[in-house]
């Protein structure tokens, strides 16, 4: 899949191009203020399957920019990511969502990011050579979940803070990609970065969400049919022996299922739950919550 957002070339609009699922697909809208451009990504790493989901690749062009160790700092916006924050919370609320807590690691993540970008305009989940996962464990974040929306912002005109958080919310609300990141269930934490490139004008903006790994769920499966099983959590498959306990912990509700089983019941787990396999007096299997 192309990435709109992430050719080499001054935007005639916006431009957006979800990672976050492979069946997100570009979208190319106009503005009249301002020209803004959106990539959304997101990772995973689970306790129970070691897995991470890696933002798909996009095309780059050249772009005649000398990228030193002594980058010229760009300019920051405080005020800007503190409209965002509100935005993006006042958007969850509404959605029945819990508000995000900001994160001093995430902060620090998006913050350099956007600056890296603002400072090289070079722009894209890996401009830096590093995975949004990749970002968030150097600056000390392990996480279970992780989901980043960048985008950067051009104005001929002087942009004021709430000028460019609301088209920076906007854009991100409009497209279903990086808005199902603002509006991830699993998420409990945020990070924001905006800054402005001298050399271009661009305004970057960084927003890294995420769970830490500390707020996994917990549940136990036991075997009490007498028999070896197998069952299914989130697609991948388990064998269980006869009179054995497993206990899972995972980043996020997965349904769990029990193969070769009479009934093909899908249970999905809460933190804290016990599960049982037992044996009907007719001989078939049955899972069920303890």
């Amino acid at each position: 899949m192309t990435n709109l957002a992430g050719e080499r070339r001054r935007p005639s609009g916006r431009a957006s191009e979800a990672l976050r699922r492979p069946a997100c697909t570009g979208l190319l809208l106009r503005a009249a203020m301002g020209a803004l451009s959106l990539v959304a990504a997101i990772a995973l790493s689970c306790v129970s399957c070691a897995r991470q989901v890696q933002p798909e690749p996009f095309a780059l062009e050249p772009w005649p920019i000398q990228v030193s160790d002594a980058m010229e700092a760009a300019p920051t916006m405080p005020q800007a990511i503190s409209e965002i924050l509100e935005q993006t919370n006042q958007l969850r609320r509404q959605q029945g969502l819990e508000a995000l807590d900001v994160n001093t690691a995430l902060t620090a993540t998006a913050a350099d990011f956007a600056q890296f970008m603002a400072s090289s305009d070079r722009y894209g989940h890996e401009a830096d050579g590093n995975t949004p996962g990749e970002r968030a464990r150097s600056h000390g974040y392990d996480y279970c979940v992780l989901a980043e929306n960048i985008a950067y912002y051009l104005s001929t005109a002087s942009p004021s803070h709430r000028e460019v958080a609301r088209s920076l919310i906007e854009g991100w609300q409009d497209s279903p990609g990086h808005r199902q990141n603002m509006l991830e269930p699993d998420v409990t934490e945020v990070g924001i970065g905006v800054a402005r490139s001298i050399e271009s004008g661009r305004i970057y903006a960084v927003q890294v969400f995420g769970r830490p790994k500390s707020e996994h769920d917990q549940f136990r499966i036991r075997n009490a049919s007498g028999t070896r099983i197998e069952y299914s959590l989130g697609g991948a498959q388990y064998p269980l022996s006869a009179g054995h306990t497993r206990t899972h912990r995972v980043c996020r509700a997965q349904p769990l299922s029990l193969l070769d089983a009479a009934s093909e019941a899908r249970l999905l787990p809460s933190n804290g739950d016990t599960f049982e396999v037992i044996a009907a007096t007719s001989g078939a299997l049955i899972l069920r919550m303890r």
